[in-house]
């Protein structure tokens, strides 16, 4: 995606280390206004680091940081432009939600205590009840609602959907982001179940040997879910599966591609379909993490 303004995140070779652990190196990165932008990778790579430098609750070894023009210093400045829910939000035990509503309000210019409201009750939050010990769910929700209430300019969602529901799932992913883009927000987003926002993304990062590598668009429509059974050997030049079970295997696959598998004669009961958001991010993954993937410029 190009774009004649300027980035709203500026990431320029940021390494980071915890002792001799080395999470992230050299890590130079773009975003733009009105990217929803999937953050890939396996547990332990570094989307958590990324997210908390990016908020200004951690301190790069090296390079520069800068949300919307402004450089990160560690003073917290940018966290009202920014919402930041993380994977496991925390809250005051002995508060209710509204009340950590009115506090947040408070502290943060812009944040609409009548929003917050009308979303809490969308996800299904009572914002009256005493939390002694709150569920993964409960705290997820009211992280949503604090993270995102004063309409943020660049949005970061660390595992958003963990512990929820099926309803407030949904609530929170086709109503409060669509809500946040329409906005102008930037959003990019973590999530183990990325299948969820596929269709929404309109460009991945990966983290991938503790750098990134990027891929201009999300799921690709000119490819469609083909399957059945390997009764041989697949020979040279036919497509690898995405996911095989024993015999049963699943391709993603163009035209071209469906034909030189059609072609070969090795597969029993093939079968096309379209292709699933789920098919389509297993694909992707898979490509990413090839070694001919191109780090991020």
């Amino acid at each position: 995606m190009t774009s004649n303004l300027a980035p709203v995140l500026r990431v320029h070779k940021v390494s980071k280390s915890f002792g001799r652990n080395q999470v992230l190196r050299d890590v130079t990165v773009e975003a733009m206004t009105g990217q929803v932008i999937g953050l890939l990778g396996r547990n332990g790579t570094g989307k958590t680091t990324l997210f908390r430098l990016v908020h200004d609750l951690l301190e790069p070894d090296e390079g520069t940081i800068e949300v919307l023009g402004e450089r990160l210093d560690g003073s917290g400045k940018v966290r009202a432009m920014t919402g930041h829910l993380p994977d496991r939000p925390q809250f005051h035990a002995r508060w209710t939600p509204r009340n950590i509503l009115k506090w947040r309000a408070r502290l943060v210019p812009n944040f609409s205590l009548e929003r917050a409201v009308r979303w809490a009750s969308g996800l299904g939050l009572d914002l009256d009840r005493k939390w002694w010990r709150p569920s993964v769910g409960q705290a997820c929700k009211l992280g949503w609602v604090c993270a995102c209430a004063h309409l943020p300019k660049l949005v970061l969602l660390d595992e958003p959907t963990n512990g929820l529901d099926y309803a407030a799932r949904n609530y929170a992913l086709h109503t409060l982001l669509p809500e946040l883009c329409t906005a102008g927000a930037t959003v990019i987003v973590a999530n183990h179940h990325m299948r969820e926002v596929a269709l929404l993304l309109t460009d991945i990062w990966l983290v991938r040997d503790r750098t990134l590598c990027t891929v201009g668009s999300g799921v690709s429509k000119e490819r469609f879910r083909a399957s059945g059974l390997i009764s041989l050997p697949l020979p040279a030049g036919v497509p690898e599966p995405v996911r095989s079970d024993g015999r049963y295997a699943v391709w993603l696959l163009n035209e071209v591609e469906f034909g030189l598998l059609a072609q070969s004669c090795v597969v029993v009961g093939l079968e096309r379909e379209p292709a699933s958001p789920e098919d389509q991010m297993a694909a992707l993954l898979r490509e990413l993490e090839s070694p001919n993937a191109s780090p991020a410029q």
